[in-house]
């Protein structure tokens, strides 16, 4: 579908769009929630848990990783694979409770 908005109006949409204390959405759907007895999250807060290193052993198994793989369409298989052999890191973090 096309966009409804020419590129300069939807950067000015986009750059009235508010990533915390937005008052139409974002604090109005945690009083509702709050009004409801729902309650027990934080909001940007960071993760509980400890960073894990390279040679964690909490990281999956050889085997683990091989029946993802197995999973996959040959396509997304050989995007994996490719990632994995290039040993570039797309995400920088994991995290473990604990």
């Amino acid at each position: 579908m096309a966009d409804v908005f020419s590129k300069k109006k939807r950067s000015q949409v986009m750059a009235a769009i508010r990533s915390k204390g937005n008052k139409d959405t974002e604090l109005k759907l945690a009083s509702i929630l709050r009004a409801h007895g729902i309650k027990g999250w934080r909001r940007h807060q960071p993760l509980p848990g400890k960073e894990l290193s390279p040679n964690s052993q909490s990281w999956w198994s050889r085997d683990r990783c091989e029946y993802l793989l197995n999973q996959m369409s040959p396509k997304h298989r050989a995007q994996a694979e490719a990632m994995i052999k290039c040993g570039e890191r797309q995400y920088e973090r994991a995290m473990v409770i604990g």
